[in-house]
């Protein structure tokens, strides 16, 4: 009799557990990007007071005759379907229309190694600005992406953005006192073969002596603090994201040219629903969501996250100025010398996924539906406890049959 009780309280310990899940939802009914959750239930374990039998032609069948003990929370699911737009007016404010997420992190003045991504921060949540430090960032980590390092001209004289295709933190490119001069962020390669690592470090033009020949650089800030003070930003105007390609321009204050900054990437799963969340916005793709890729928004920026681009001066000649081999003017990509027994992983594409710009996702949470999910755990809440007075009733008349 006492296992009813038992699995009454099974049923009390549940649904309390649900109600955390519901109020949680309808806690972050206005939280942009943020993904809803459900308590899915499961009945628990059984016993068996008699076993089945098949029939024979004398004798028919038996089915088993069990008895179970209550209920259990089976799962949490996390729902990471696309939710609405929503205006803000800020033109840097964008949501993910379709499956991926941010990349973002602490930031680094070294790049992510591509052949391990896991080690990035994921989000849905687009707040974007340049904080003070020139560092692109959504207000608490920094934003990854591809850094634009300089410009070239093309063949048909048109200047042309030139891209790193190392998964790094976005940034401004420095300047010179006088504003004229923009000094952009440089690839650096340093050891050999499958050692050889990229890093992309600022120039700065206070304390730095950069060689435009050579590429040499005496002098920058130092990776392990990040340490900035002496470096002077770019100023920019008119930010803005392309939403099918995930560029960031704006308007050099000084030069009045419109310059690109940088591309937003994108972090693919194969199972979205299977990330871990770590608080906030964030998540991490670990067990059950699968391997993280790196991916360039409608395909912008293509190649290996192994490989490196020329120079500006090196676009001209077609020839680099560290032992690599001929540039590729189609993909403008270069494979260094130093740099050919590296495995290379391939930058993929997020196919229809787009961004949405001038706002930011709404709210998964929908408060119809959670609404109604908490009446109903209300009443089998209540149920559960009928049960536990029901049978603490009969125990009571048991135990008074004795006079």
């Amino acid at each position: 009799m006492t296992g009813a009780m038992y699995a009454a309280i099974a049923g009390l310990k549940t649904h309390m557990s649900k109600l955390n899940v519901i109020g949680n939802n309808v806690a972050n009914v206005n939280t942009y990007g943020y993904k809803s959750t459900r308590a899915v239930f499961s009945d628990t374990m059984y016993t068996t007071s008699k076993s089945g039998s098949n029939g024979t032609q004398f004798v028919g069948g038996r089915n088993p005759s069990q008895v179970g003990y209550g209920v259990n929370v089976r799962s949490i699911d996390l729902n990471m379907t696309t939710g609405n737009f929503a205006a803000t007016g800020y033109t840097m404010d964008c949501m993910i229309d379709g499956d991926g997420f941010f990349l973002t992190s602490d930031r680094k003045d070294t790049v992510v190694d591509p052949t391990d991504p896991s080690t990035m921060t994921l989000s849905r949540l687009g707040t974007f600005y340049f904080g003070p430090d020139g560092y692109l960032t959504d207000g608490e980590n920094v934003v990854y992406g591809f850094q634009a390092i300089g410009t070239y001209i093309d063949k048909n004289g048109e200047e042309q953005p030139l891209v790193s295709k190392q998964l790094t933190p976005i940034r401004l490119p420095t300047t010179s006192d006088d504003g004229k001069q923009t000094y952009w962020p440089k690839e650096v390669v340093t050891g050999t073969g499958a050692n050889a690592t990229v890093s992309i470090v600022d120039r700065d033009p206070q304390s730095a002596t950069f060689d435009q020949t050579t590429g040499a650089i005496t002098k920058y800030p130092d990776p392990a603090t990040g340490d900035t003070s002496s470096m002077k930003r770019v100023t920019y105007s008119s930010l803005s994201i392309d939403g099918k390609t995930g560029k960031i321009t704006g308007i050099n204050n000084e030069t009045k040219k419109v310059q690109t900054l940088g591309y937003i990437a994108i972090g693919t799963v194969s199972n979205p629903n299977g990330v871990t969340h770590q608080g906030g916005p964030y998540y991490k793709a670990m067990e059950g969501a699968g391997q993280l890729k790196v991916a360039s928004i409608g395909g912008a920026i293509k190649g290996n996250m192994n490989s490196t681009v020329a120079a500006a001066a090196d676009l001209e000649t077609g020839f680099g100025t560290l032992g690599q081999d001929k540039l590729d003017q189609t993909t403008q990509e270069i494979g260094y010398a130093d740099m050919q027994d590296k495995a290379e992983v391939g930058i993929a594409d997020t196919g229809k996924t787009v961004l949405q710009t001038g706002g930011l996702e709404l709210s998964g949470a929908d408060l119809a539906t959670e609404i109604s999910e908490m009446i109903t755990t209300q009443r089998g809440y209540q149920a559960n406890t009928r049960i536990v007075t029901v049978t603490d009733s009969m125990l009571e008349e048991l135990v008074n049959m004795k006079r």
